[in-house]
């Protein structure tokens, strides 16, 4: 099944971290603002709670208790699904820790 393409960013970048935040750029269709203000938030929250901030970036948190937080924190939060999503998916693949990079990416599409 071909996936909902959305416009892509006018900015491209070829890193890892830039196709996440590309992939999530084009799924976030037309709830792009709140998906920006949603990932805006995420960036306040690792800079405000080392908690948070350890749970973002350590790679050897059980993953299904990591989803299990972030979800939590998002639903709390009115995160957009897609975000919680991707978020997923950054957990799967053990990328969580390029999060804050890939919100600064996110921000100049």
């Amino acid at each position: 099944a071909a996936a909902a393409v959305g416009r892509k960013p006018k900015h491209e970048d070829g890193t890892l971290e830039g196709r996440y935040a590309t992939a999530l750029f084009m799924a976030s269709g037309d709830k792009l603002e709140k998906v920006y203000a949603d990932m805006a938030g995420l960036r306040s929250m690792m800079a405000e709670s080392k908690d948070f901030k350890l749970l973002v970036e350590t790679p050897g948190i059980d993953p299904e208790s990591k989803v299990a937080a972030l979800e939590t924190i998002c639903k709390k939060m009115g995160a957009e699904a897609s975000l919680i999503n991707f978020l997923k998916v950054l957990i799967e693949n053990k990328r969580m820790a390029k999060l804050g990079r890939i919100v600064d990416l996110f921000e100049v599409f």
